[in-house]
């Protein structure tokens, strides 16, 4: 099983670096960079006091607001406490026998569908063409399996398949009484997301289930906010495994006004996209790195080479080594990298260092230890990874 580790974990970053929290630039969390919008804040700020009281149990004033947002009825829609717990809700509520996981994807699928004693299925997305979905060989395994994961854009690689591929897949599930999960995290930063997403056919299909998150749009990570749409069979499916109070007073006050900042929705998908391809184009420019591209709010990278084994003493600074070749103390780089060069893990330590966080994604089922992503952040910020990337790089 991968291992089941995350970006964003600041405070553990802090404490490991000594560099305090506000010092840190976290590349490794795929946070809008806009941070809360005023609106949002304000709302919360007024909220406050709330935390004294119990919160509505079922959060019924957000499933209406996320309803009107969508145009969709109240009963196709379950919140969770962050998406990631509606994944473990329905694996365990739908119990498929056989789960079908395309890779590289979030962990979380994997360890979800095995706790709950679901037989796992991987099939590997397509490298030599930037990651693309094998949709005749998923088509092909989906009659053999009762769940299968999609995530759109794919996370971690930043790929958005085409919908003429997802419905393919979602027709082939119709036909096999195949659940098809349909992971939209991400689609909120893609510009036309529109044409992409499945809601509106999510709630009209009993084999077809997506899910959404409003904690990496409307950044706010700390309070947990997702929510799944389907038919009214399948929610009432799994609702039946949810929890009472599961959304906190402020989550709800968040979730409800970050809903209608519209304004804020705009200028931060017009800014991601500009701000994607500046960081693009100058992570493509480093001879040792291959960006692969992105539609959303991160980019996965790949070491493919170094134009030395040794790297130059100039960039060696700070560093310290061990007198044994090819050995390091808590990841610090040795004078000579090991054979192959330096990794993800490796590269993470150095930039550590520094204060920078980027996400090593070695731990991804599928990907290897020259890969790590970096999330898109403002330009100031982008253009100190990049420096620092070319120090160690180059």
């Amino acid at each position: 099983m991968a291992n089941q580790t995350h970006g964003g974990n600041i405070n553990y970053f802090s404490k490991k670096y000594k560099i305090p929290e506000r010092k840190i630039i976290d590349f490794s969390a795929n946070i809008n960079p806009f941070g809360l919008s005023p609106i949002t804040k304000k709302a919360i700020q007024k909220s406050v006091k709330s935390v004294i009281h119990y919160p509505d149990p079922k959060a019924e004033s957000l499933r209406k607001s996320l309803a009107e947002f969508h145009n969709i009825d109240i009963k196709n829609l379950l919140i969770g406490n962050g998406s990631i717990e509606l994944i473990y809700l329905l694996s365990q509520a739908l119990k498929p026998q056989k789960t079908l996981i395309p890779v590289p994807a979030f962990s979380e699928y994997e360890l979800a569908a095995k706790i709950n004693g679901s037989k796992i299925f991987f099939t590997s997305l397509s490298e030599k063409e930037d990651f693309s979905i094998k949709k005749n060989e998923i088509m092909k395994l989906i009659p053999k399996v009762d769940l299968v994961f999609i995530s759109n854009p794919n996370s971690p690689t930043g790929k958005l398949f085409s919908p003429e591929d997802i419905l393919a897949l979602i027709k082939k599930g119709i036909d096999y009484k195949t659940i098809v999960v349909i992971d939209e995290v991400f689609i909120d930063f893609v510009i036309n997301f529109e044409r992409f997403t499945m809601i509106h056919r999510a709630i009209r299909n009993k084999y077809l289930l997506v899910l959404r998150s409003l904690t990496k749009f409307f950044a706010i990570p700390g309070l947990r906010l997702g929510y799944i749409v389907g038919h009214k069979s399948l929610i009432n499916k799994i609702g039946l495994f949810s929890y009472p109070w599961n959304i906190n007073s402020l989550a709800q006050v968040a979730g409800r006004a970050a809903l209608s900042d519209y304004n804020y929705m705009s200028e931060s998908r017009k800014f991601i996209e500009n701000e994607r391809v500046f960081l693009f184009n100058k992570l493509i420019n480093i001879d040792s790195i291959h960006a692969y591209p992105s539609s959303t709010n991160f980019i996965l990278c790949k070491i493919i080479k170094k134009k030395s084994d040794e790297l130059p003493r100039s960039k060696l600074r700070g560093i310290n080594f061990l007198k044994k070749q090819n050995t390091a103390s808590c990841g610090e780089l040795t004078s000579r990298p090991a054979k192959g060069g330096i990794n993800a893990k490796k590269l993470t330590e150095y930039l550590g260092k520094k204060g920078i966080m980027i996400r090593d994604c070695s731990n991804f089922r599928g990907l290897n230890d020259k890969f790590f992503r970096v999330a898109v952040k403002k330009r100031r910020e982008n253009l100190k990874l990049v420096s620092r990337l070319k120090e160690i790089l180059l």
